[in-house]
């Protein structure tokens, strides 16, 4: 993580993480590798289609429809809210996302042993306000 998308007047703007701890890299599954090697792909098929309506924002993974960075508003009323009640699934907040990924990983992978919780790269995932074991 090098950047934040921060909201401000002028519009969207990139900045660097608040804190030394937030600026990290992110380990990936072979799984979400390929996975965004294949959004890449589509990304750039979308990017051709468009031509100069696409907007080039940096080198961002998650975009609009026409490139430009997603707006949180948009993201969460007009496409995770309502995939969640498609699915039929729970209301959640857009953040639980992140505490469904670490319960997942949780139990897909066993912590090692001798070991009293789950590995620390998955505590990482959880919220930092929550105390965990170290």
């Amino acid at each position: 993580m090098r950047r934040t998308l921060s909201s401000a007047k002028g519009g969207p703007r990139f900045t660097a993480p608040k804190t030394a701890k937030s600026r990290r890299g992110v380990r990936l599954t072979d799984a979400a590798v390929a996975a965004l090697a294949r959004h890449g792909a589509a990304q750039e098929k979308e990017r051709a289609r468009l031509a100069n309506l696409w907007e080039d924002s940096d080198d961002l993974v998650f975009r609009s429809t026409t490139g430009s960075p997603l707006n949180r508003y948009n993201l969460v009323k007009r496409s995770f809210k309502p995939l969640l009640r498609k699915a039929g699934l729970p209301d959640i907040p857009f953040q639980g996302l992140r505490h469904t990924a670490a319960s997942l990983l949780g139990v897909a992978e066993r912590p090692p042993e001798g070991r009293a919780g789950p590995p620390r790269a998955l505590r990482r995932l959880r919220d930092p306000r929550t105390p965990t074991p170290t």
